[in-house]
């Protein structure tokens, strides 16, 4: 009996101790789920395949119809389905049309219809966003990308198909919620590094004088593609803030994409938002389709749902007093109405910036 109270002592010492570690242990693993972030980045993927479809529909009788620029039954003169000509020299579903009465030219018109509303499909609604959809969406594009010829051969055209074919592996099977571990985003991550490394090397690579000499920038802004009315401002900063910023791509560009895969959490966190401000500030100033849009995409998995749901939640939310009485209830209400509007402006934001590059991309 003398000794049941230094037992309780001990007792409550080590009760507090398994229940810190179990709190570190929570916290980490919280870190690591990306369940919501798999979510969102499908999500996102939707939402351009839905603008990539979209945009080529409207250009279809300019560029491949019979008075088009380049037409495509000149192409796919069909006349039947030649099934080897399907698998060895052109990959498309368009061989199969004349089955379904259509020629080519209106085949490529349903194919943006059924991509556009799948795409739209899976963007609203969690359960549809399966491997099948995505597998669909991929090939869609890619049978219009094998026609497409010049205007289809671009590097966001190939990204979006690289891209698409891996959200296969991001989606679960059969829709729903993706699984917290994703063996699909590590691979997302691998092609944000291809592609940020490659683009970063290869400006050295070529050996042009004005990269090494950090002079790119006094002719980026005015022969890029479309500039938009910013870029006459950025031409016209001073001298040193545009050296400045060729050092700064090639940090970004270079040193940066090996934060993707560092296991310091604030590291990865450091390689997303200098690659989501460079990608904002080239949409800011240039117009390259929705290429930017889905560099950023391809970002997410740097993040966690821990980290994500920080941005578009109160921290203070948590935190909510337990008593019932008047003075709590009114702290609750004012907590939950200030997550409440940070939330609608985080929305209205994320509104505002997609409407404003689908704006870019129409007009200029």
């Amino acid at each position: 009996p003398r000794n049941l109270p230094c037992l309780a002592k001990r007792a409550r010492r080590l009760s507090f101790r398994c229940s810190t570690n179990l709190s570190v242990d929570l916290r980490k693993l919280k870190e690591k789920m990306q369940s919501r972030v798999a979510g969102v980045f499908l999500q996102c993927i939707s939402g351009i395949f839905v603008v990539a479809f979209l945009s080529l529909y409207c250009q279809i009788p300019g560029l491949y119809g019979r008075n088009g620029i380049l037409p495509i039954h000149r192409l796919l003169p069909i006349s039947e389905i030649p099934s080897e000509k399907f698998f060895t020299k052109t990959p498309t579903l368009l061989w199969f049309m004349p089955s379904l009465g259509l020629d080519p030219e209106h085949g490529m018109e349903l194919m943006c219809i059924i991509g556009c509303a799948l795409g739209g499909l899976t963007l609203l609604w969690e359960k549809a966003r399966s491997s099948i959809s995505y597998f669909i969406l991929w090939l869609l594009y890619l049978s219009v990308y094998q026609v497409g010829q010049t205007f289809l051969w671009f590097q966001w055209d190939i990204l979006l198909l690289e891209t698409g074919f891996l959200a296969v592996f991001v989606a679960p099977a059969f829709g729903g919620r993706p699984a917290g571990y994703n063996v699909g985003l590590w691979l997302v991550k691998w092609l944000l590094f291809r592609l940020m490394f490659a683009s970063g090397v290869v400006k050295l690579t070529s050996h042009c004088p004005t990269w090494w000499g950090l002079t790119a920038l006094d002719y980026h802004f005015e022969s890029q593609c479309i500039p938009t009315p910013l870029a006459w401002h950025f031409h016209h900063l001073p001298e040193w803030f545009r050296r400045l910023g060729v050092v700064g791509t090639y940090v970004i560009e270079i040193a940066a994409p090996f934060f993707f895969f560092l296991p310091v959490r604030s590291l990865r966190l450091l390689g997303f938002w200098l690659q989501v401000i460079f990608q904002l500030s080239i949409i800011a100033t240039g117009n390259y389709n929705f290429f930017n849009a889905l560099t950023c995409v391809l970002c997410l998995p740097l993040l966690d749902d821990q980290a994500l749901g920080s941005m578009f939640s109160s921290s203070s939310e948590s935190r909510a007093p337990k008593t019932y009485s008047l003075r709590a209830v009114s702290a609750v209400v004012g907590q939950k109405t200030g997550a409440f509007l940070n939330k609608a402006v985080s929305r209205i934001a994320l509104f505002s910036v997609s409407t404003l590059v689908l704006y870019w991309t129409s007009v200029y």
